[in-house]
C-alpha cells in the first residue's frame, strides 16, 4: 500500500525508493529502401494467402510490418501494391474460370467467390491500421471493397464468363419455370454474390443480370398469356395466374434479391391480368357467368388478382352492375306477366340476398362494389312504377301471417327483424317513398280495423311498432307521424272501450234490453292521419242507434268540443243467422243492415233494400252481389248474374250451408287468394300526387328565404336534393310549382334576369 508523507515522499512500509522518469526516444525514419523490403514480406504473404498457404504465416509481424508501413508515411505504396498483387491473382481466377464447362461454371464461380472473400478477410485483418487511417485520410476505397471490386472486375465481368454466367442463370430460371428441378442454392449464392459485388448498392446486380432477367419475364408470360387466353376457361386461367404469382413470390424468397419482388410480380400482373382482364371479364365463362351460377370462390380468385391491377376492377363492377339490371328486367317482365306481387317481391328479396353474398364475399364488401350494388338494385326498384304497391302488399301479407302466431314477439325477434330489414333495403332503393307511404297507410288501416278474433291484437301491434320505427329510422319523425296517430289512436280507442264497458254494466238504456244489446267495439280515428274519406250517412235500426248514441254521450263527457262522425263504411260485425243449420256470420257493417231487414221477411226487392239502407248505390250493388255470391249464397237473386236492377229480387238462402260454424263473407273486391294481385296503378295517387305539390312549394319557398335570391337552374337541383329522401321531383313539375308561388308572390322575377328569382318578404 503507498501513501504520500508530509513532505511529498513515497512510502512503502518503512523504506522508500526512488524513480526515474527518462525521456522518450526518437525513431529513426523509415526509408523507401526500408519500405519496399517490407512490402516484398508482405507481398510474399498475401501470394501466400491466395496459395491457401496462409498456416505458416505471423499475423501479427505482418500487421505490425503494415503498421510500420503507413506510420512512416509509405501508406500509398502499401495500398497501391495490395490492389495490384489482388488484381494480378484474380487475373489468374478469371482465366481458370473461363475453362469452366456450362454444367459446372456456376458452381466453380460460387466457390471461387467463396474463397475470395475468406482471402480478403485475412488480407482486412493484416491491413486493419491502413484501413482506419490512410484510407480514411485520402478517400480511398477500403481494402475489402477495393477486392470486390476487383473480382467484379476481373472474375465476374471477364469477356468470357459475363455473359455465359447470365445465361446459366436466365435458363435455370426457364427450366424452374418450365417444371424443372434446379440447384436453388447455387442460385442464391450467384446471385448473391452480385449483390454484394454492387459495394453498397445492387447496380451490378440490375445491369448484370435484373434487367435482363425482367426482359425475359417480360416475353414469357406475354407468351404465355396469349396462348392460355386462347384456351382456357375465366376460372382455369385464373388458377394458372394464381399459381405464377405464387411461384414468382416463393422465386424472390429463395434466391432473388428482394428488391426484384415487387417489379417482378408487377411484370406478372401486367402480362397475365392487365392485357387480358376485358376479355376475362366479358368471356362466355367470365364475370356474368360466374354471377348467374353464383361462383364465389372463382369471383373472389378474380377479385383478389384484380385488386393487383386496381384499374381493372372497374370492368367487374360495370359487368355486376349490367348482371344485376338484366336479370331484374328479366324479374319484372316475368311478374309482369305472372302479376304475382308477393312472388315478385320475394324474388326482389332472394335477388339482393344473391347480390348481397357475391359483394360480401366475393369481393370482401369492397365499397366500390356496394356502390355499383346500389346503383343497379335501385334501377331495378324503380323501373318499374308498381313496385312500392308491390311492396306493401307483401308487408300486409307478412304482417296479417305474422299477427296470427300469438305469443311473445321475443321468441322470433330475429327472425322478424331479419325480414323486416330486408324490406327496408328494398323500399330505401325507392324513388317513390310516399308512394309507398300512401299504400301502406291504407293497408295498415285495414289490418287495424279488421283484425280476425285469432289475432292476438298486443302481438300485432307490436310488430307494426317495429315496422314503423325502422320507416321512422330511415326517413325521419315526418315520414312515420301518420302512422304514429294511427296506432295511438287504436291504443286511446281500447282504453275508452273498457272504461265504456265498465259504466254499462252499471248503467241501463231507456227502451233496450240490455240482456240482448248488441255488443259494440268503437275505434275513434283522428281525421288527417287515416286515409278515409267521410261517407253519407245510413239509416241504422233504432237498438243499435241507441247503443251508438250512448257511446257518443260517454266519449263527449271526455273530450268536449270534439265531434264524432260514424264511418259505417270501415265496420264490421257478426251475425247470428238462422239457417236450416244456425251459423255465425262475419260481413261488413253494410252487409249486416241489410241482412237485419230480412228478420221479418224472405225477399225483398233492390228498391226496397236501398230505400231501407240508404247505403250509397255502388256499396249497396257490391255488397249485395257479395251475400249472392255462389261460394257464400246467402241470398238467392232473382235474375241471376251481377248486374242489378230496381225490380230484382233477393231472397234469403234459409238452406245455406257451411263445413265451418263461423262464415267470413268477403267483399267481391278483395283478393280471391292471397297470391292474386289487384291492378296496381300505374300512375302517381291523386292523394300523393297533391301531397307533391305543397312539398315542392315549401321546399322552394324554404330554399329562397335562406338564400334571398337564385338562378332558375340552381333552385331546381336543390328543390330535387332536398326531397329525394321522400320522391324524386321532375324539373316539369318544380317548374310549375314556380309559376303557382310567382302568381301567388311568394317569389319574383328579377326585372333585368328572368331566370334569376327573389324572396318576397
Amino acid at each position: 500500500m503507498l501513501r504520500k508523507n508530509a513532505h511529498g515522499n513515497m512510502q512503502s512500509g518503512m523504506s522508500s525508493k526512488k524513480y526515474v522518469i527518462k525521456p522518450f526516444r526518437t525513431h529513426t525514419q523509415m526509408g523507401k529502401k526500408d519500405a519496399e523490403k517490407t512490402w516484398t514480406i508482405l507481398q510474399k504473404a498475401i501470394t501466400e494467402i491466395f496459395n491457401s498457404n496462409a498456416s505458416a504465416l505471423s499475423f501479427e509481424e505482418l500487421y505490425r510490418n503494415a503498421y510500420n508501413l503507413v506510420l512512416h508515411k509509405h501508406g500509398e505504396l502499401l495500398y497501391n501494391g495490395v490492389q495490384t498483387e489482388v488484381e494480378n491473382q484474380l487475373k489468374k481466377t478469371g482465366l481458370e474460370l473461363a475453362k469452366s464447362a456450362e454444367p459446372v461454371l456456376l458452381e466453380d464461380l460460387v466457390d471461387a467467390w467463396e474463397y475470395h472473400c475468406m482471402t480478403l478477410t485475412m488480407i482486412k485483418d493484416i491491413l486493419m491500421y491502413m484501413d482506419r487511417t490512410f484510407v480514411q485520410q485520402w478517400k480511398k476505397t477500403p481494402i475489402y471493397d477495393m477486392g470486390l471490386e476487383k473480382f467484379r472486375d476481373q472474375v465476374v465481368r471477364h469477356r468470357k464468363i459475363k455473359d455465359r454466367v447470365r445465361q446459366q442463370l436466365l435458363d435455370n430460371i426457364l427450366k424452374e419455370r418450365n417444371g424443372e428441378i434446379i440447384d436453388r442454392d447455387i442460385m442464391r449464392k450467384t446471385l448473391s454474390m452480385l449483390v454484394k459485388l454492387g459495394v453498397n448498392s445492387i447496380q451490378v446486380y440490375q445491369n448484370d443480370f435484373e434487367n435482363y432477367f425482367f426482359l425475359e419475364t417480360k416475353n414469357f408470360y406475354s407468351v404465355e398469356g396469349i396462348k392460355n387466353i386462347g384456351t382456357d376457361t375465366c376460372p382455369e386461367y385464373l388458377k394458372k395466374v394464381e399459381r405464377r404469382l405464387q411461384e414468382e413470390k416463393a422465386r424472390s424468397q429463395h434466391y432473388l434479391d428482394s428488391s426484384s419482388e415487387k417489379e417482378l410480380l408487377s411484370l406478372v400482373e401486367k402480362e397475365l391480368i392487365e392485357k387480358h382482364h376485358k376479355t376475362l371479364v366479358e368471356c362466355n365463362t367470365g364475370c356474368f357467368d360466374m354471377f348467374e351460377n353464383k361462383k364465389l370462390e372463382d369471383l373472389q380468385r378474380m377479385f383478389r388478382l384484380f385488386s393487383r391491377v386496381p384499374s381493372t376492377l372497374k370492368e367487374v363492377r360495370d359487368e355486376l352492375i349490367r348482371y344485376i339490371k338484366e336479370d331484374g328486367e328479366q324479374l319484372v317482365k316475368k311478374e309482369e306477366d305472372d302479376r304475382s306481387a308477393l312472388r315478385f317481391v320475394r324474388a326482389l328479396l332472394v335477388q339482393r340476398d344473391t347480390y348481397e353474398e357475391i359483394v360480401s364475399q366475393a369481393f370482401h364488401d369492397d365499397k366500390d362494389f356496394k356502390k355499383a350494388l346500389k346503383e343497379a338494385f335501385e334501377y331495378v326498384v324503380n323501373m318499374n312504377n308498381k313496385v312500392p304497391h308491390f311492396l306493401t302488399l307483401y308487408v300486409d301479407d307478412l304482417m296479417r301471417e305474422r299477427a296470427k302466431k300469438k305469443g311473445d314477439i321475443s321468441s322470433d325477434a330475429s327472425s322478424l327483424d331479419e325480414t323486416l330489414d330486408k324490406i327496408i333495403t328494398v323500399f330505401r332503393h325507392l324513388q317513390d317513398k310516399d308512394i309507398f307511404e300512401s299504400y301502406h297507410k291504407e293497408l295498415l288501416a285495414k289490418r287495424l280495423l279488421q283484425k280476425k278474433r285469432n289475432f292476438d291484437s298486443d302481438f300485432s301491434s307490436e310488430i307494426e311498432e317495429r315496422m314503423i320505427s325502422k320507416l321512422k329510422a330511415e326517413c325521419g319523425q315526418q315520414f312515420t307521424s301518420k302512422l304514429e296517430h294511427m296506432m295511438n289512436d287504436m291504443k286511446i280507442s281500447a282504453t275508452l272501450m273498457s272504461q265504456y264497458k265498465e259504466k254499462m254494466r252499471e248503467t241501463a238504456i231507456p227502451g233496450i234490453d240490455m240482456k240482448t244489446i248488441p255488443l259494440l267495439e268503437v275505434h275513434v280515428l283522428t281525421t288527417g292521419s287515416w286515409p278515409h274519406p267521410t261517407t253519407p250517412d245510413c239509416i241504422i235500426p233504432p237498438y243499435i242507434n241507441a247503443i251508438c248514441d250512448s257511446y257518443k254521450t260517454f266519449y263527449i263527457k271526455h273530450y268536449d268540443g270534439r265531434k264524432l262522425t260514424w264511418q259505417y263504411n270501415l265496420g264490421s260485425a257478426e251475425v247470428k243467422a238462422q239457417f236450416d243449420d244456425p251459423l255465425t256470420l262475419v260481413v261488413s257493417t253494410y252487409q249486416m243492415l241489410i241482412l237485419l231487414l230480412f228478420q221479418d221477411t224472405d225477399t225483398l226487392t233492390y228498391q226496397t233494400i236501398a230505400d231501407k239502407t240508404q247505403i250509397p248505390t255502388a256499396e249497396l250493388k257490391r255488397h249485395l252481389i257479395s251475400l249472392a255470391a255462389p261460394k257464400y249464397k246467402v241470398f238467392k237473386k232473382e235474375p241471376k248474374g251481377k248486374a242489378i236492377a230496381p225490380e230484382h229480387t233477393f231472397t234469403f238462402n234459409r238452406g245455406f250451408k257451411s263445413k265451418v260454424k263461423r262464415v267470413r263473407i268477403p267483399l267481391i273486391s278483395s283478393r280471391s287468394s292471397k297470391n292474386a294481385l289487384p291492378s296496381a296503378p300505374t300512375e302517381v295517387p291523386a292523394e300523393v300526387e297533391e301531397d307533391r305539390k305543397h312539398l315542392i312549394e315549401a321546399a322552394v319557398v324554404r330554399i329562397m328565404k335562406a338564400r334571398k335570391e337564385m338562378n332558375n337552374s340552381n333552385l331546381i337541383a336543390e328543390v330535387i336534393k332536398q326531397l329525394e329522401s321522400r320522391f324524386k321531383p321532375s324539373p316539369q313539375n318544380i317548374k310549375k310549382r314556380i309559376e303557382a308561388l310567382l302568381e301567388r308572390e311568394y317569389i319574383e322575377r328579377d326585372e333585368k334576369d328572368r331566370r334569376l328569382y327573389r324572396y318576397v318578404a
